[in-house]
């Protein structure tokens, strides 16, 4: 018995040697650190926007003078030509002041007819010297009076016409009404839209894109357009008008699209998915996004070598996708941490081979818009 509780205890200690050797070699064991390897893939950079049906040509119809409005002859969604009567206002007052221009210049004609008739017979009469010339001189100045009335009166007559034209409106275009923001019975003036109008042909997509990519916009660029969340088959279009002035609060261009052969007939404003090709990239290296540290700044990757870890500086486009394409600093078949930052470099590691796939989400996939 005495020789067997010695026993015992050393037999413990080297269980607890044993275990603590153990405990140490898997807490000194290198780390293991997910990976991808890096490999050519056929890129597309694209935008995914949301963008709205514009007509080629607008028009918000005004009115010219403020009066009270008598007539609507068009509503909304309805078709009109170049031409067409679509409103009336009260112009009362000014046929009022119209007819009584009419009949003043009537009257000055009728005068201006005597004053000649006068004048005749004056002459007459003083080549007969019956009369003196300062009788015709009057004879004839009073006809010059008389004919600048008459002229006048043609003036007066001629502005109100014009001006009775500004109580009708026509139509501008052939189109459709958009809208009708007004009814009648409501005094209107310059400052109120009766009819929004809009051509019914060729009708454009309308994007706004990030200041960001506008270098790399360009005139006939591909894009595909569907209804907003709809299952339709998408339809080609292609940039056709690039702004040039950048809105100072959202910081975008205004970017119009239109359809490539017949363009479909979708209601002016209707919102539609646009995705618009930026570039190709064939053969290209990738990396996941995640992988690539100093976005924004000097990029770099943790890339594995031999069970090591070493900070690699690298150059990419830095887009807004899952995937970055590299333009230097890789080669085929380079390891790099999936997470740089869950490691440092210089250390030992153990890779775990992941799938940068589709999992890491495809290198063609768009890039959303602003």
């Amino acid at each position: 018995m005495k020789l067997l509780k010695p026993l015992l205890i050393a037999l413990g200690v080297a269980a607890l040697a044993f275990a603590a050797w153990r405990l140490k070699g898997l807490t000194e064991r290198p780390p293991e650190v997910a990976v991808v390897a890096v490999e050519p893939q056929d890129v597309r950079r694209a935008l995914a926007l949301t963008g709205r049906i514009r007509p080629e040509q607008s028009n918000a119809l005004v009115p010219a003078v403020r009066a009270r409005l008598v007539e609507l002859l068009r509503d909304e969604g309805e078709e009109v030509k170049t031409g067409d009567v679509l409103a009336r206002l009260d112009a009362r007052q000014v046929k009022a002041d119209l007819a009584q221009a009419g009949a003043a210049l009537r009257r000055d004609r009728d005068e201006l007819a005597q004053l000649r008739r006068d004048l005749e017979r004056t002459r007459s009469l003083t080549d007969q010297t019956l009369l003196p010339q300062r009788d015709l001189e009057a004879a004839q100045l009073d006809v010059v009076r008389s004919e600048r009335r008459v002229d006048e009166g043609l003036e007066l007559l001629a502005e109100l016409e014009a001006r009775l034209d500004d109580y009708v409106l026509r139509s501008p275009l052939d189109g459709f009404v958009v809208e009708r923001p007004v009814d009648p019975g409501q005094v209107v003036g310059p400052e109120d839209v009766i009819f929004e109008l809009a051509t019914a042909d060729d009708p454009e997509v309308e994007v706004e894109v990030d200041e960001r990519y506008l270098g790399e916009l360009a005139l006939g660029q591909e894009a595909l357009v569907a209804p907003l969340g709809g299952t339709a088959e998408p339809w080609p279009a292609q940039v056709a008008y690039i702004g040039r002035r950048i809105d100072r609060l959202s910081g975008a261009v205004i970017v119009r699209l239109t359809f490539a052969g017949d363009a479909p007939s979708l209601p002016v404003g209707l919102t539609l998915d646009v995705n618009l090709a930026i570039a190709e990239h064939p053969g290209s290296l990738t990396v996941p996004r995640s992988a690539v540290g100093g976005l924004g700044g000097e990029t770099w990757v943790l890339a594995v070598v031999d069970g090591r870890t070493e900070r690699r500086d690298i150059e990419v486009i830095d887009w807004p996708a899952p995937r970055l394409v590299v333009l230097g600093g890789l080669a085929d078949g380079d390891l790099v941490a999936l997470d740089p930052r869950s490691t440092v470099a210089g250390q030992e590691v153990r890779v775990e081979l992941e799938d940068g796939g589709a999992e890491d989400g495809g290198a063609d996939d768009p890039a959303p818009g602003p």
